[in-house]
């Protein structure tokens, strides 16, 4: 149980821990780098429903056993490694009103993650995002968002942001097998394919 004056959970606070379980108290603003890393009991995170949680660091969630996870609705940054190495996570969720703007880096690198949203505000998905995260098959993308859209078994982003053009393939669904690629499409990017069929 947190105490409720916590405000920061230190990096490597619980690392390597045998926890199996923790529930997150909503006065903590941030959670700094590989506080639960290779804590490979540990199943179970809950936010507090008023979470005012800002920022998930890099490596904080990275070797855990995290089946499923809902992502608090102010983090706007989900750091390079966050879950990677995260062999049982199945699915990412964000609430209607996330304010999430950035996926880093091999934020889900190796991981077992089967399908992920893309909020409204996400204006950013670093290269590598999701690399070697071979059983995803599904990324839905929030129609509201102005950066990203689904088109088929695809994710497409823009190569100018100012532009109305989605001339960037993002993202290739795990299990797709025969691609045609759209004929608007400039730019193949990192990891687009990786780990596909």
């Amino acid at each position: 149980i947190i105490p409720s004056n916590i405000k920061i959970i230190g990096s490597y606070a619980f690392s390597a821990c045998q926890i199996k379980a923790i529930s997150i108290p909503s006065q903590v603003i941030r959670i700094e780098k590989g506080a639960f890393s290779d804590c490979e009991k540990l199943e179970n995170v809950e936010f507090s429903p008023d979470s005012e949680l800002e920022t998930i660091e890099s490596e904080v969630f990275s070797g855990t056993a995290i089946k499923k996870i809902l992502i608090p609705p102010h983090v706007k940054r989900i750091c390079e490694h966050s879950f990677s190495y995260c062999s049982s996570i199945q699915t990412i969720e964000f609430p209607p009103e996330s304010e999430l703007e950035t996926i880093e880096n091999d934020a889900f690198l190796d991981s077992s993650i089967e399908a992920i949203e893309i909020p409204s505000n996400v204006y950013e998905l670093k290269e590598g995002w999701c690399s070697k995260a071979e059983h995803l098959k599904k990324v839905a993308v929030n129609p509201n968002n102005k950066y990203f859209k689904n088109y088929e078994k695809f994710v497409l982003g823009k190569s100018n942001k100012e532009s109305d053009e989605f001339d960037v393939l993002v993202f290739v669904s795990r299990d797709i097998q025969d691609v045609i690629i759209p004929s608007n499409i400039k730019i193949i990017g990192s990891y687009a394919f990786s780990a596909c069929q």
